[in-house]
């Protein structure tokens, strides 16, 4: 009994308890053996279900464990591992919440936020982080299309206007696209009455001439070319 309380020994109490039983020998030290035998069976208990819910990667159930040990007052490196997991999770958690909403409103900054969480939580493995990622590249690429698309618009110059149109291709065909195209286009046209307008007027004939400039009317055309052939 004595080797077994000084040790706090499982299996020593648990002999020692049992040969007193069949003696029939009951004192103080035997009730003292009995109290701490029954504690050593909770902190075992405890212990068991700190490393099933640490293997069980569940929230529930290591919050469920700690709640026990710290109820029980009892503390071990199983318990401490148990809280830095726990930690974890936690964390994992919250950064794959902010990766989900990241990507649901398809925001850059917050696709950045979230990225950065990630990588400073040493947490890239996850899924969600690699479909972040991915969209994040997309949309940062979208966004320069899109001012490569309003630069080109705004200084209406139609080479400028094809790059920008080019690169595009298959990433991007929003508003500000289609505002490109229909502006190159125009140019275009624009461009090419202008030179039918100066044929018409090298060859002076009237009815070439008023057939482009019916033509250069519809597009709202007037230019010095116009005048000319008026």
């Amino acid at each position: 009994l004595d080797l077994g309380l000084k040790e706090r020994s499982l299996s020593i109490l648990t002999s020692a308890l049992d040969m007193c039983r069949e003696l029939q020998y009951f004192t103080d030290r035997v009730e003292q053996a009995t109290l701490l035998r029954k504690r050593l069976l909770q902190e075992r208990d405890i212990e068991e279900a700190l490393l099933r819910a640490i293997a069980s990667f569940s929230r529930y159930e290591i919050e469920k464990a700690i709640a026990g040990a710290v109820a029980l007052g009892y503390t071990s490196n199983t318990c401490d591992i148990a809280r830095l997991k726990l930690g974890k999770l936690i964390q994992c958690e919250h950064i794959t919440g902010a990766l989900a909403e990241a990507i649901s409103k398809r925001n850059v900054p917050l696709l950045a936020e979230a990225t950065q969480q990630a990588e400073g939580a040493d947490m890239c493995e996850l899924p969600s982080y690699n479909e972040a990622v991915e969209l994040l590249v997309k949309l940062r690429k979208v966004e320069e299309i899109k001012t490569a698309l309003r630069n080109a618009s705004h200084s209406r110059d139609v080479i400028q206007l094809n790059d920008a149109i080019n690169q595009s291709q298959g990433i991007y065909n929003g508003e500000d696209y289609m505002s490109a195209v229909a502006l190159r286009d125009d140019i275009l046209k624009r461009s090419g009455v202008d030179e039918r307008l100066q044929s018409a007027i090298n060859s002076r004939k009237r009815a070439d001439i008023l057939a482009v400039l019916d033509e250069a009317k519809s597009l709202n055309l007037r230019n010095s070319w116009t005048e000319t052939a008026t």
